[in-house]
């Protein structure tokens, strides 16, 4: 009788995998690597996994508020979303909704209470599908694709305080939503098809923070644009051709993405900050600045660089 073989060690990541590294607690992240899902301790370096075979085309991982449960995304002809309690290594759920058509979610959030989990469904529909996944059923579908003018989604967030306020953006894409009485309504501002943006960050629960690939951050509060942070900076080079507010979409179309060295691919959330990593190899610290003309944040530091930089905000 042969027994069954256990890894001692993985190496390796599925970078293609949306939020791929994730942390459980303030010493271990998990992540996927071949067919597990890699529970990584970063003081000891010690290894626990969990098969995720099932799961066998990973597409988007997220971690709830309290860090109890993992959810994670599968594509294939039958896309479902699984939800993982962490402790016990044990999945709960396996979660579906027929009436998307595309073969992946490519995003995935839960809720502030951690009832409800958001998935984004991929091409050609876009299917926001909202689960309340402890009954295992359907809570609310939105078709994004229906609304003129939507490009890829790149990202999906829910509100920190408000199980009813969600985020998703993307290539001409941001969207704030409501529910209301089963239903997901757009509120807010309306001008996302002006701006190609690439991630995403509640940095408070009056105040949405979007990076965009132009190098900028918008600064959203209460659902209304009030900033754009403008990042300005000798290494970054020449900054991406600007649109005025008129050009909408109509100067998106056909253009080429702006250059990957600008685009800010991630936003995090610190106590009276924020930080921003633009292109592949800069991060930028910002803290909330008392000076009204500066209105929400000033930068703080760059990272291991000396040289003068500066940052423009437009209100």
């Amino acid at each position: 009788m042969v027994g069954e073989v256990e890894p001692e060690h993985v190496f390796g990541l599925r970078g293609e995998v949306h939020g791929c590294v994730v942390h459980l607690d303030p010493d271990t992240v998990a992540y996927p690597a071949g067919a597990f899902l890699v529970l990584h301790h970063t003081a000891s370096h010690q290894q626990h996994f969990i098969s995720i075979a099932e799961e066998a085309t990973p597409t988007a991982l997220a971690i709830s508020p309290k860090r109890q449960y993992l959810g994670v995304c599968r594509a294939g002809e039958n896309p479902a979303v699984s939800v993982w309690d962490v402790v016990a290594r044990k999945r709960l759920r396996f979660l579906s909704c027929g009436e998307m058509t595309s073969q992946k979610y490519v995003a995935v959030a839960f809720s502030s209470d951690e009832r409800i989990v958001a998935a984004q469904g991929g091409p050609p529909d876009w299917t926001l599908v909202l689960f309340v996944w402890e009954k295992g059923k359907v809570f609310s579908v939105l078709r994004l694709s229906d609304m003129p003018g939507l490009g890829p989604v790149a990202s999906l967030s829910y509100h920190p305080e408000d199980n009813g306020v969600l985020s998703v953006v993307g290539e001409r894409v941001l969207k704030l939503f409501r529910l209301n009485d089963k239903l997901l309504k757009t509120w807010g501002y309306q001008g996302g098809q002006n701006h190609n943006c690439q991630c995403q960050v509640w940095a408070d629960q009056h105040t949405l923070l979007v990076g965009t690939e132009a190098g900028t951050v918008l600064v959203l509060e209460e659902g209304d644009l009030r900033a754009e942070i403008h990042i300005t900076d000798p290494e970054l080079g020449p900054e991406s051709e600007r649109r005025s507010p008129g050009e909408g979409v109509a100067a998106l179309v056909g253009r080429s993405p702006g250059p990957r060295h600008r685009r800010v691919t991630a936003l995090a959330v610190f106590t009276g900050g924020f930080l921003c990593a633009c292109g592949p190899d800069k991060i930028f610290v910002f803290q909330k600045s008392d000076d009204i003309n500066e209105h929400h944040f000033q930068v703080m530091k760059k990272t291991q660089n000396v040289n003068p930089f500066k940052v423009e905000i437009k209100k």
